[in-house]
């Protein structure tokens, strides 16, 4: 159950992304100002969280032993959406550092100033999303790891299949 709440909120936090990544994309189209990389990550990023988490978490419940639900693939697909989001929050403050770096004191600029405020948010949410993928995806291989070293190989169980067996006990 930890897990599924890991995953949705991990989907509302790229839901926000999703949303202000769009934005902002929005808002600075057809500008001559330079192009907001990090926006483009975001949405990438978002829209292939947003779809696969779901869709990885309905198809586990709809169906026992589908392939997207074994340790293995977890493991591999949560390093790539690690990937994807230190990314995102990495290439986030490389950019508001350099178009923002007195901060968000654009009073005068009213556009400029919500510009620079959503790129805070998307900022904060990118790392809220890095480390909670973070966190589960070493939680995922710490326990693959040690049930391996005990003898327990749960490599192709589904995360919900080895949590119910409990831990491997062989006195």
């Amino acid at each position: 159950i930890f897990n599924t709440y890991l995953a949705a909120l991990v989907t509302l936090f790229s839901l926000v992304v999703l949303g202000i990544s769009a934005h902002l994309e929005y808002l600075t189209n057809g500008n001559s100002n330079p192009y907001l990389s990090f926006a483009a990550f975001g949405l990438a990023s978002a829209c292939v969280t947003t779809v696969t988490l779901p869709l990885f978490f309905i198809l586990g419940h709809a169906r026992r032993g589908v392939f997207t639900s074994m340790i293995i693939f977890e493991i591999v697909w949560f390093l790539v959406l690690w990937v994807l989001w230190v990314g995102t929050a990495g290439d986030t403050v490389v950019d508001r550092a350099y178009f923002f770096p007195v901060g968000c004191d654009y009073s005068n600029y009213p556009t400029v100033n919500q510009i620079c405020y959503e790129v805070t948010v998307v900022e904060a949410f990118a790392f809220l999303n890095f480390f909670i993928v973070f966190f589960y995806y070493d939680v995922l291989v710490l326990y693959a790891i040690i049930s391996a070293i005990r003898g327990r190989g749960i490599w192709t169980m589904s995360v919900r299949d080895a949590a119910n067996s409990g831990p491997y006990n062989p006195a």
